[in-house]
């Protein structure tokens, strides 16, 4: 059973949905006219946790978002002027155009934070006429009035408001109206659904009360009324939406429908900032950029919005973000060399399940539908997928029957096994179950596992700093993923060598591995490679430079080297300096020194000797062969 805690009637309830099986959400989105703040993020980090727990108890969503691209004034309580048009007058640019940068901004924040796109990202500017058939719904219905400034609630007309979701008093709230009191408002806490613009007002739309432009809270309104219809399941947003815009949505609702227009409401609590609000004034309103500056990545940041629960406050230092920055880190590395997950969160890495049938073309009725499990990559879904299709291909091409079942996906042999049969087309049964007996796991068994399991990485790097007199630096790098570990430590064993393989894969590697956007898991080179490599260069038969060439070859082309035996070329000693343009006086000194020695002089090390009256000398020669691929040969 699912309980969630209810702002509207203050204690966890169980969750009922209007619709067996089916989750009607809205969330109030940004308002675009500045890049949304760490704060923000923590609302929006919620609204998927949530989403993604509703999914993961079989529910099917239906989610709904806004963008607030007109109608949001300075202040929640209608004052002052809309907050795109006052940053696109400061800016010099027009409201379109500071809508769209910080809309993709805002679009390219909640991808890195592994946030789920809602199935539906509704714009204000788009939805105008939705808001003003809206707004004419509450005034036919008794609950608003006009002025000469625009289409007022009248909050009279609701004896709870200000209790229905905040728990406000009314006369508290009459209190706190701004004081230049509108004269033609019949409350002061009455609150604009439509603004008629003046002259100047760039975003305004014509109505059946002249050119107007909306107020901020009737959007969400319209918008969530169009998508999901006047009655939904849950509706999310920050604390800071309840005494003002969510106490707003709920009387326009009663006033158009006459009811409220969700079940549930849920709140994030505020962000604080070392113990504080956060504030332009202080200089401490942080966005994920600024936190990318500072070496924080934004799953970090959502990692440690994890730390407390929603409903507390949540205290931000760069000590206490470093630290869930590391926690993160280490679970990532355990699960990685483990073989749980690939961890590549920020592509939508996952754990999935892939049901799959196929049938002739010409037949109606579906084929026999199978089931791979636990699926952690979009790419072992895509060679899962391809796979199970042409095995069934296969088994019906022979005359055979699909059998019904679970299947589990091997990746690396690139092919699934049956696990289990199902026993009918329902997926699973349910617990309880009586025919299931309790599994009970050995102390011999987990001490088992616990001998057989692999080096974690922390471990390793301390070995590698001990065994192998690495700084911790390195070994940290070494083990930042398996595939790299893997190489290092085989490399090593073959060569004896692990300071001449970790400047290698420190060096060339991840320098080639950056310039080409080549992932850990897709490196090819074999250790034996670097082995090799590592042989020529101690042996003296190439140098460093050379070297660096070779290996990356050995990246690009996927090519084995092999080294016949070193021979001597005699050189003329006149051709060879004719050959690399030697000045003539070096040209003068050279021979000088070559006929010293030859007269018994200083050693230079060439080792002249005389032939047909020429001066010569041997020159070693290493003939280095590469031998490329199948594929590169066939090309």
């Amino acid at each position: 059973m699912l309980k969630l805690y209810n702002t509207l009637t203050r204690k966890k309830e169980e969750f009922v949905p209007l619709k067996k099986g089916t989750v009607k959400m809205y969330s109030c989105g940004p308002t675009v006219y500045n890049y949304a703040h760490i704060g923000n993020m923590r609302a929006y980090i919620f609204m998927d946790t949530l989403r993604k727990v509703l999914k993961y108890n079989g529910y099917k969503v239906k989610h709904v978002m806004n963008i607030t691209d007109v109608g949001h004034l300075v202040s929640d309580a209608d004052e002052g002027e809309d907050k795109m048009a006052k940053t696109a007058r400061i800016e010099n640019r027009s409201v379109y155009e500071i809508a769209k940068e910080y809309t993709d901004a805002f679009m390219k924040d909640i991808k890195a934070l592994n946030i789920d796109t809602p199935e539906h990202i509704a714009k204000a500017t788009e939805h105008i006429r939705e808001m003003e058939i809206y707004v004419n719904d509450i005034v036919k219905n008794g609950y608003a009035y006009e002025t000469s400034k625009g289409v007022y609630f009248d909050t009279s007309k609701l004896p709870n408001y200000g209790k229905m979701l905040s728990n406000n008093n009314i006369d508290d709230l009459k209190a706190g109206a701004r004081v230049e009191v509108d004269t033609e408002k019949r409350n002061p806490q009455d609150f604009a659904l439509w603004i008629k613009a003046p002259k100047e007002h760039i975003m305004k739309w014509n109505s059946k009360w002249g050119l107007c432009y909306p107020g901020w809270h009737i959007e969400c309104s319209a918008m969530s009324r169009k998508y999901l219809g006047d009655k939904f399941d849950i509706h999310t947003g920050g604390v800071d939406h309840i005494p003002i815009h969510h106490e707003n949505e709920i009387a326009q609702s009663i006033g158009a429908t006459g009811h409220n227009l969700a079940n549930y409401w849920m709140h994030v609590e505020f962000l604080l900032i070392d113990g504080g609000k956060m504030s332009k004034s202080l200089g401490n309103v942080y966005t994920l950029n600024d936190l990318k500056a500072k070496g924080i990545d934004a799953l970090s940041y959502r990692y440690f919005t994890y730390s407390s629960h929603y409903r507390n406050k949540l205290n931000f230092t760069w000590d206490a973000i470093k630290s869930a920055k590391n926690s993160l880190n280490k679970l990532r590395d355990i699960l990685m060399f483990l073989g749980v997950s690939d961890c590549k969160m920020q592509e939508g890495s996952m754990r999935a399940d892939v049901n799959l049938s196929i049938r002739p073309v010409g037949q109606e009725e579906f084929g026999t539908r199978t089931e791979m499990k636990n699926m952690n990559s979009f790419k072992a879904i895509q060679r899962a997928i391809k796979y199970e299709a042409e095995r069934q291909m296969d088994i019906l091409d022979a005359g055979k029957e699909v059998m019904q079942e679970t299947r589990r996906w091997d990746d690396n042999n690139g092919e699934s096994y049956a696990m289990r049969s199902k026993e009918n087309a329902q997926d699973y049964r349910y617990f309880p179950e009586p025919d299931l007996l309790p599994i009970e796991i050995s102390e011999e068994w987990i001490n088992d596992a616990k001998k057989n399991m692999p080096e974690l990485p922390e471990a390793k790097r301390a070995r590698y700093v001990e065994e192998f007199g690495l700084t911790d630096y390195d070994a940290s790098i070494l083990t930042s993923a398996r595939e790299i570990s893997r190489l290092f430590e085989d490399a090593t064993e073959l060569c004896g060598e692990p300071k001449e393989v970790s400047n290698l894969i420190m060096g060339e590697l991840m320098r080639l591995m950056s310039e080409t956007s080549t992932l850990a898991e897709d490196l090819t080179m074999e250790p034996k490679k670097i082995a090799d490599l590592i042989g020529l260069i101690k042996g003296n038969k190439i140098n460093r430079s050379v070297a660096k060439e070779v290996f990356e070859e050995m990246f690009k082309k996927d090519f084995a080297l092999q080294c016949e035996e070193t021979t001597l070329v005699p050189v003329n000693l006149k051709s060879w300096m004719e050959l690399t343009d030697t000045s003539e006086d070096v040209q003068e000194e050279i021979t000088n020194l070559m006929k010293a020695e030859l007269e018994g002089g200083r050693k230079t090390g060439f080792s002249p000797y005389n032939k047909d009256s020429q001066i010569m000398f041997d020159h070693r020669w290493l003939l280095l062969i590469g031998v490329k691929n199948k594929e590169d040969r066939e090309e």
